[in-house]
């Protein structure tokens, strides 16, 4: 079965982020069945093994009028895919740079709570992390690195079996 991916790595060339790009089409390059799908996150789709999530902020938001909306949104969706799905987050950020609000302080908890494996970009991270929370998941180091270099990268030396965690 595929990865969702819940952003439009596509969408307006000018706010794209660049991060979700290189991301998106290292997996592709190494022949993983990743889909760059909103639409599959709010019409809560059932095909996927795994949903990759790295700014809760940035999940699509559907008809949300309010930030409360939208967590309510959100957890509906987190609880529906730990149905069918690993959740697999990546932190990028300790809390969001959008907003200090109690709701995206929730936000960032709930996917971390239903998150079945964490990663970050650095061991700092990793470390910051755990002192955060008490009983963290599975915490995984994978080093940013060069976008360039995803690239080269042979799909014998990516190991990613999604049953593992």
């Amino acid at each position: 079965m595929a990865i969702l991916l819940p952003y439009d790595v596509f969408e307006n060339l000018e706010k794209r982020n660049t991060y979700l790009v290189n991301f998106y089409n290292s997996l592709k390059s190494q022949n993983i069945d990743i889909r760059s799908s909103p639409k599959d996150w709010i019409e809560k789709s059932k095909n996927f093994s795994a949903v990759v999530i790295h700014w809760p902020e940035g999940l699509p938001r559907s008809n949300c009028e309010t930030e409360f909306d939208f967590l309510e949104f959100t957890l509906n969706r987190l609880e529906h895919f730990s149905k069918y799905s690993k959740i697999f987050y990546f932190v990028h950020n300790l809390k969001s740079h959008k907003s200090l609000i109690e709701i995206n302080e929730r936000l960032y908890d709930s996917v971390i709570n239903n998150s079945d494996a964490i990663f970050h970009l650095s061991d700092y991270s990793k470390k910051l992390f755990v002192s955060k929370y008490s009983n963290p998941k599975r915490n995984y180091v994978v080093p940013h690195g060069n976008y360039a270099n995803l690239l080269n990268i042979k799909s014998e030396e990516l190991d990613l079996n999604i049953n593992s965690f």
